[in-house]
């Protein structure tokens, strides 16, 4: 966790510096420009359309990589009408009205995975339909404490010592079962997608061509095939996916389907104090977390949200309020 960078964003003064490889990304991006145009002149020149094929993919793995390594991830700017948490660069972020945010609560939290529990400071921004978002988490709790400061000297809010008392709502509950698909978007899924394209046909080249390249294609070319058609598959899989969030007898039900057939499902008892939160993960997104309350217990749902998804985060807090909705009555 790092604070301070000369970066501004719509008016806000930035709190937690972005992640970005200065060094690394712009040189793995020069060079795809390099490898691209070399190629695709050399398929010009020999009149060779797969070269130039060859020449477009390969340099855009290269190009979509560094650009993603080289972009800025993560961080978080404060300002007097909004809180901005950055994605996997300048074009993606949550930001949140600052109007909509009754207080920074600090505070220690138990997170239990399996028979272990970890223990972390965090600093959550509480809204007026008791949804929380993340805003900075760490080990050290003194210096989550300091964000916290800069976060309320920035934007003029109060830092709590407990949770406020959850807003009564005069809105009608919705629904307790919602379906959700996220979809596939964001810099990271572009280069799984590239990284298909180029591993897959050097893989058959490579095999097609076992008698001059005798082992090494025998030996690596299925290995890079392989490696190609599971990196492919987990963003289609993504966009293939629909996420069916329930609340039944008290439980939180949460269950991924493709083509209808249902896979990775829990049921999670909620208790007194029970909430939604969301998470910004920079590269991989923002996703709603469903906290029980009851044994430390957090489950990540909806992940992988952008700016250019089917849910994208403009529509993220308006989806943790829905979720948060169907909760309340077992939250309290």
């Amino acid at each position: 966790m790092s604070a301070g960078t000369n970066t501004r964003m719509n008016n806000t003064e930035p709190v937690l510096s972005p992640r970005r490889a200065t060094l690394f990304g712009p040189l793995i991006l020069v060079a795809g420009v390099a490898i691209g145009s070399i190629t695709i002149y050399d398929g010009v020149t020999s009149g060779s359309v797969l070269t130039i094929i060859a020449g477009l993919v390969l340099g855009g793995w290269f190009v979509a990589g560094g650009q993603m390594l080289a972009a800025p991830r993560g961080g978080v700017w404060a300002g007097p009408t909004e809180l901005r948490l950055g994605g996997d660069g300048v074009d993606d972020g949550l930001t949140v009205p600052v109007a909509r945010v009754r207080g920074l609560l600090v505070h220690l939290q138990r997170e239990t995975v399996g028979e272990l529990t970890h223990a972390s400071t965090v600093c959550d921004a509480i809204l007026d339909n008791g949804v929380r978002v993340l805003v900075a988490e760490g080990d050290d709790g003194h210096e989550v404490r300091h964000v916290a400061a800069q976060l309320a000297q920035g934007t003029g809010l109060e830092v709590l010592s407990e949770p406020p008392e959850a807003a009564e709502s005069t809105e009608a509950l919705l629904d307790a079962r919602l379906t959700v698909r996220v979809g596939a978007g964001g810099r990271n899924a572009r280069v799984l997608l590239l990284t298909a394209l180029v591993l897959l046909p050097l893989s058959v080249v490579l095999f097609m061509d076992v008698v001059n390249n005798n082992v090494i294609g025998f030996l690596i070319a299925p290995f890079l095939g392989a490696t190609g058609l599971a990196l492919g598959l987990v963003p289609v899989a993504k966009w293939l996916t629909q996420e069916e969030l329930a609340v039944v007898e008290g439980a939180f039900e949460h269950a991924h389907f493709i083509f209808g057939r249902g896979f990775n499902a829990v049921r999670l008892p909620l208790g007194p104090g029970a909430h939604v939160r969301l998470r910004q993960r920079g590269l991989l997104g923002v996703g709603l977390e469903i906290i029980t309350a009851t044994d430390g217990t957090i489950r990540a749902t909806t992940g992988g949200i952008h700016c250019g998804t089917s849910v994208s985060t403009r529509d993220a807090l308006d989806l943790a309020a829905r979720v948060q909705r169907m909760i309340t009555p077992h939250a309290d």
